[in-house]
């Protein structure tokens, strides 16, 4: 009875983390910068992702 709530929740957590690794790649720094300086939410720690690509998790 566990497992196919197993496999979902890995289906699930597999996806989430291919998209954040898309979103990672594809990114663009000066947006994700410009994005910071106006305040918006989050855009200041996507810089740092992007400008350190090879120490995140990808």
């Amino acid at each position: 009875m566990i497992w196919p709530l197993l496999v979902g929740a890995s289906i699930l957590l597999n996806g989430f983390f291919a998209g954040m690794e898309t979103g990672i790649t594809s990114a663009r720094r000066v947006r994700l910068v410009h994005w910071a300086k106006q305040g918006r939410r989050g855009a200041a720690v996507g810089a740092e992702l992007v400008k350190h690509r090879e120490r995140s998790v990808v």
